[in-house]
């Protein structure tokens, strides 16, 4: 869906986006892979890193990670504590309440407008998947009356257990939890 208050480069490069996988999508046959890991050097970045391994990208896992990140957004949007719990894993690292806190304070500082992503790059391995994504979103805060535009990168990794994905571990700008 798109908003007239997005950017038109975030518009373009999610069109962009699209057509590209769109385009790929026609050259391959189910499950061959079509992107590759992230980069080691981004990999490195948190102590806590949760190596899912280099697993290339497979076509069926960018929809799925698309409707985890939708799902954790939807979980926000509407936000209660006790809801939200729901979506983040009980092994979340580095630290659960940590992060929970954050992301209540950050709900209740201001009028969440529109928020909008697009997935990046999609690794998934054994009961693991990152998915990286790009995203805008505009933001009332209750400090002042003017909206905020933000923009930024974040990589959200997905833990499988009991046929449940969870939110496991954030990396990048977290639009959570961010402004």
């Amino acid at each position: 869906m798109s908003s007239p208050n997005l950017s038109a480069s975030f518009r373009a490069r999610a069109l962009l986006a699209l057509v590209l996988v769109t385009a790929m999508g026609a050259w391959s046959a189910p499950g061959f892979a079509m992107g590759t890991a992230p980069e080691k050097s981004r990999q490195a970045k948190a102590d806590t890193h949760v190596d899912i391994g280099d697993a290339p990208e497979v076509a069926g896992d960018r929809g799925l990670a698309r409707e985890l990140v939708a799902h954790v957004f939807d979980a926000y949007q509407g936000y209660t504590r006790e809801s939200f719990d729901g979506v983040v894993s009980p092994a979340f690292v580095p630290m659960r309440s940590e992060f929970m806190n954050a992301v209540e304070n950050r709900f209740y500082a201001g009028n969440l407008l529109d928020l909008q992503f697009f997935v990046d790059t999609v690794t998934s391995g054994g009961d693991k998947m990152a998915v990286r994504f790009d995203w805008e979103k505009r933001t009332a805060p209750r400090s002042s009356g003017g909206p905020v535009l933000s923009r930024g990168s974040a990589e959200y990794v997905f833990r499988n257990r009991g046929d449940v994905w969870r939110l496991y571990e954030v990396r990048g700008d977290d639009p959570l939890t961010r402004n």
